[in-house]
Formats: structure tokens, C-alpha cells, sequence
């Protein structure tokens, strides 16, 4: 199944505490949903990475089914960085946790109902946070923080905020290039 749609790109600039975060946003992506032996995930072929569909799963594993209706976890962020190296899923093995700019390429500020994804694409995406790898390096005092924050995504609002590394949060790997 291939869902395109036509390009339109825009700068948002997200100003959160004294940092700010330039993100190109792709308002209708074209995405490949995998089949056969790519059976759950998803290649968005503007930018050529290749995404689980569904949130890792409460094995710590890939889901497969088309409609993501397995229990999903939700990991500390080093549990989150770890599931994601170590997973084995659709023949492939070097997958990762996305950065905070790739994470937000995937948040869809056109739909109107949360989550703010396209949910024909990733099905039952937790309408919350989810982990990126990229820590949060500078706190209001000027100090390095990146041993305790690193940047999650919120899909409720298509948002990304500093959160402890020790918190629980949802899991989507990517892999490409």
C-alpha cells in the first residue's frame, strides 16, 4: 500500500526554555508500507528511513500486525536506546532510536484528532511521548544536563520537550540512512 500525497515544506521553530530547534516539516509525506518480508514498517521516501509501524512492543519487540494492537511499553530512555539497537525485526538488524528531528518528521500537524500522525500509516500510535536518542544538553543555568534529559515527542500536540532520562515513555526504532 503506498499513501502520497503532495509536498509542502515549512519551517517551525520550536522555542522551548533558552534552546531553539529549526525543523523542516513535510506536510504529506509519501510512505511505502512494508510487505512480505518488511511486514511492519514503513518507508517514508522523502527522507529514505525506514520506520517500525507500530510501537515496540511489551516483549521489546517489533509488531508485525497490521493494526498495531499489541500492548506496547514504555521504557526508561537507556532501556529505549537499548531496545532499539538490539532489535531484530523484518530481516533487518541495525536499528536505532531516532533523533529528535527524525522523530518530528513523522508528526502530521494537518490532522485535526490526536494522535498527530498519519494514523493510516501508524496505526494505535500512543497518543503521548515517545523516546528520542538525542539528549537535552543545556539547562537555565548554562550546565550540561545530558546525563539526565534527553528530548521525547509528544504526538497528543506535535511538541517535543526535555524529559528525565529515568522516565517511562513510548518506543518507535528507525533504521536508514
Amino acid at each position: 500500500m503506498i499513501k502520497t500525497n503532495t509536498f509542502r515544506k515549512t519551517s517551525l521553530f520550536l522555542i522551548i526554555g533558552i534552546s531553539i530547534m529549526s525543523v523542516m516539516v513535510y506536510a504529506g509525506t509519501k510512505y511505502t508500507i512494508g510487505s512480505n518480508s518488511l511486514s511492519g514498517t514503513v518507508l517514508d521516501e522523502s527522507t529514505k528511513l525506514r520506520w517500525t509501524r507500530c510501537s515496540v512492543n511489551d516483549s521489546g519487540e517489533g509488531d508485525a500486525t497490521s493494526s498495531c494492537v499489541q500492548t506496547h511499553i514504555k521504557l526508561t530512555w537507556e532501556n529505549a536506546l537499548i531496545t532499539c539497537e538490539s532489535l531484530n525485526f523484518a530481516g533487518i538488524n541495525d536499528w536505532r532510536l531516532p533523533n529528535v528531528r527524525e522523530l518530528l518528521s513523522i508528526v502530521d500537524y494537518s490532522e485535526i484528532a490526536t494522535p498527530v500522525v498519519e494514523k493510516s500509516v501508524f496505526p494505535n500510535t500512543y497518543n503521548g511521548k515517545y523516546w528520542t536518542s538525542t539528549s537535552f544538553n543545556v539547562n537555565a543555568s548554562g550546565t550540561d544536563d545530558s546525563a539526565d534529559y534527553a528530548w521525547a515527542v509528544d504526538f497528543q500536540y506535535g511538541n517535543c520537550n526535555p524529559e528525565s532520562k529515568a522516565a517511562n515513555y513510548n518506543v518507535r526504532c528507525i533504521t536508514g540512512p
